[in-house]
């Protein structure tokens, strides 16, 4: 469960991450 958890936070926070890079690249 906990481990199902933290590759959900770790999946969005990627995602997060790119979608932060892209809005401070362009």
């Amino acid at each position: 469960m906990e481990l199902g958890l933290i590759l959900c936070l770790l999946f969005y926070g990627r995602q997060s991450a790119f979608l932060f890079f892209l809005s401070t690249c362009c």
